[in-house]
């Protein structure tokens, strides 16, 4: 019985103490999440809730506290909120701008260099915030150069810039201009012995030989990465990455098997990263023979007795630990691999399963970004009630000195005061209000997309016609055009249970919108050509308001009076899988020397932004009138090498 006691105290005593791991672990990424939204009369409730007093206890307390903190103490709160996956990287960035300042001495600082370049690496990776990484990379070499440009680590420093410069050429397909830098780069890391350096290096090249389609030398400098890897005391943040892409690479290629046994084995035997390997088991298995010994150990492993057990297992085991991207691809995966090996109704699961999740991760991102958008604007209110509290205390200030003057003035100031403590507990209840109220329209986003984008298209209806100024009345327009046809893609989102878009019938309620705006006397025709055209919708969405901004150029530039216009639109899939779409009209077509990837026009720069976010080409001509022609490739293609 007394064994029995022990073992239950054992376990009770263990389980309390993973209860209270869990809750410290929580409040912490509450004080977190506080500080990044600015309110930190919140964050002081759940910092004093965290027993005990570790090294980042103090730093978070310092930054509650205002306490004038050395950037390396910044740059342990900064890793920690970037590498949780609970915080908003906008929120960090912003962070980062308010209280991460360029430092006054001429002598290099790593911490600041670093928090900076990470920043920048991350708004880069994202379409909508390229050009603020540009911005801050600028920055980051103004405050390079002002140092002493023969030191060691400037010298690496100005290496470390150049990734930035290398990656826009590789999206825009410079790719000699790209491979200089990084030769460039890649002398400097040898001459210095520095193997970080060389490590980013390589990593950056295997995208270089991924745009020039040499998937040898990519299998070669993966394998170099991975070696040099194995040479530092901690591997560095590229290594996760290209033993994946390595995996990947190895099974697209074939003739690898023992390679990626050994990398697979690698995945998963740290309990950091076994996670990652399910989707490429998954993958893997596509290419072996069911039959075959390496899929009997690989079922072994996982305690499994046949592809259909793995699949759901690694279901199961992934779902608490992959984010909503990496788990589409364990249904994505597993749907292609039990589709080779001929087990097609599960495999057609699978992909609704992958289609279904692909649309939810679509669905909250827009809801993230509309509830970031909700708390700024509290934000702004808590700020402008705390800059009046100031105010007011500023205010008895100067009363408590000029006091003596007269009890005349005393009295007028209490009334005074009484006055403004009733406007400012009633501004207080709006506020409160408006926080309640900003709760509940968070919990109802996901139902109310398609009407937000509505209401946003009729506000800006309303206030057009109060605008008189002729251009900036049609700049208006322009923007809810651009705003129905994001509102229609939803309309049509929502109409479908597969989660793709009928693209030929969203044309033509997209023509007969854009045609409805411009009644005049010009008579026009507008021919379709589409046939059993099925888009997703990270490929219909952009293609959507590229055919917008081309429909609505014709209309307000291209038509010619007295005769009657005709403009053909005809999207097509050639058979290397890519799509092809021409618009042509039989107008005016564009200013002569016009280059459209030069151009200063906002139409035409949204256009090319478009495109290449399609990962596809823009050109023009004219043959008695505009013809532009865009190639294109839909989610699938653009994810078929990640």
């Amino acid at each position: 019985m007394n064994k029995i006691n022990y073992f239950l105290f054992l376990f009770f005593s263990v389980f309390l103490f993973q209860v209270n791991a869990q809750t410290e672990k929580s409040n912490i990424e509450k004080v977190e999440q506080y500080i990044l939204q600015q309110q930190k009369d919140s964050a002081k409730v759940f910092l004093s809730k965290i027993k005990g007093n570790s090294g980042y206890t103090t730093i978070l307390e310092g930054i509650v506290n205002n306490s004038d903190l050395s950037i390396s103490s910044y740059k342990v709160f900064i890793d920690s909120v970037t590498n949780s996956q609970s915080h908003q990287y906008g929120l960090i960035s912003k962070f980062i701008d308010n209280s991460i300042k360029q430092p006054a001495s001429n002598v290099f600082n790593e911490d600041y260099f670093y928090i900076k370049l990470n920043q920048i690496s991350v708004l880069r990776d994202d379409a909508k915030t390229i050009d603020q990484s540009s911005k801050i990379n600028e920055e980051l070499e103004k405050y390079v150069q002002s140092l002493n440009q023969n030191k060691q680590e400037v010298i690496i420093a100005n290496a470390y810039l150049d990734f930035h410069d290398i990656v826009l050429f590789l999206i825009q397909n410079k790719n000699e201009e790209a491979k200089a830098l990084l030769d460039n780069n890649l002398s400097v890391a040898k001459k210095f012995n520095d193997k970080p350096l060389q490590i980013a290096s390589l990593y950056y090249s295997c995208n270089y030989y991924m745009n020039v389609q040499n998937l040898q030398e990519y299998i070669n400098t993966c394998e170099s990465i991975l070696k040099l890897e194995e040479k530092l005391p901690q591997h560095s943040q590229y290594y996760r990455g290209t033993l994946m892409n390595t995996i990947d690479a190895y099974v697209y290629k074939g003739g690898y098997e023992n390679e990626v046994d050994a990398l697979l084995l690698k995945l998963y035997s740290n309990p950091k990263t076994r996670e990652d390997s399910y989707p490429f088991y998954a993958k893997y298995l596509k290419y072996l023979s069911l039959e075959s010994e390496r899929v009997n150990k690989i079922f072994n492993q996982f305690e499994v007795n046949n592809i259909l057990e793995f699949g759901e297992k690694i279901k199961v085991l992934a779902k608490p630990k992959l984010n909503a991207n990496d788990y589409y691809y364990i249904y994505y995966d597993m749907g292609e691999a039990l589709e080779q090996h001929g087990y097609l109704k599960e495999a057609l699961e699978y992909q609704r399963d992958a289609v279904a999740l692909n649309k939810q991760i679509y669905s909250e991102d827009l809801s993230k970004a509309l509830a970031n958008f909700q708390t700024q604007q509290a934000v702004k209110e808590k700020e402008l009630e705390l800059e009046f509290a100031e105010k007011k205390l500023q205010l008895y200030i100067v009363i408590a000195s000029l006091i003596g003057l007269a009890l005349f003035f005393t009295a007028l100031f209490l009334i005074k005061n009484k006055k403004q403590t009733k406007q400012l507990d009633k501004q207080n209840k709006q506020i409160n209000e408006a926080l309640n109220e900003n709760k509940l329209l968070v919990k109802e986003i996901h139902h109310r997309v398609k009407n937000n984008f509505q209401m946003v298209s009729s506000l800006l209806d309303l206030q057009t016609r109060d605008i008189e100024d002729a251009k900036a009345k049609e700049l208006a327009k322009e923007g809810q055009n651009r705003i129905k046809s994001m509102a229609l893609i939803h309309q049509k989102l929502y109409q479908k249970e597969d989660g793709l878009i009928d693209f030929s019938d969203y044309l033509k309620i997209l023509v007969n919108q854009i045609q409805s705006l411009f009644k005049d006397n010009k008579d026009v025709e507008v021919n379709i050509k589409t046939e059993a055209l099925n888009l997703d919708v990270d490929t219909a969405l952009p293609l959507g308001l590229i055919v917008n901004e081309l429909l609505t150029n014709t209309f307000k530039y291209g038509l010619i009076e007295d005769k009657k216009n005709i403009i053909n639109i005809e999207v097509d899939k050639e058979e290397n899988g890519i799509y092809k779409m021409v618009f042509s009209d039989d107008g005016r077509g564009l200013s002569k020397g016009v280059d459209i990837k030069k151009s200063k026009s906002l139409g035409l720069k949204l256009i090319s932004r478009l495109t290449r976010q399609l990962q596809g080409t823009l050109s023009y001509k004219y043959e008695n009138g505009a013809v532009f022609t865009l190639t294109f490739k839909d989610l699938f293609m653009r994810k078929q090498i990640r």
